[in-house]
């Protein structure tokens, strides 16, 4: 049982059952029988994601977010640019109906001083 449930946790679920332990909440003994994992699976999931701070103390490092293939980060950053260059659009509309419908001169004249 514990080898089937040990394959179904996420590796942020993996963390807290670690930051359980190194925080003191739980023993590892505890962890073992709470979740439902062997004392091997803790054991190496303490060692990938327990940081030793050079205090003598640990604390739990997050796990890192699969890195994205350059057709996603491209496909990513062109969806960022378009929704950038739609904010800025309506800067503009406002900033021109600001002058138009109230008089308000927002832009400043950059050779005038």
């Amino acid at each position: 049982m514990s080898y089937s449930l040990t394959n179904k946790l996420c590796d942020a679920e993996r963390c807290f059952i670690v930051s359980e332990v190194i925080s003191g909440r739980l023993s590892r003994g505890m962890a073992v029988k709470k979740y439902g994992i062997s004392e091997v699976s803790l054991w190496r999931w303490i060692r990938k994601f327990a940081v030793d701070k050079g205090d003598s103390s640990m604390e739990v490092e997050e796990p890192k977010k699969p890195s994205e293939t350059p057709e996603e980060e491209i496909k990513r950053l062109k969806q960022e640019l378009r929704a950038r260059k739609m904010e800025a659009d309506l800067y503009r509309e406002a900033i021109a109906l600001a002058d138009k419908e109230y008089n308000l001169q927002i832009l400043k004249n950059i050779g005038s001083k």
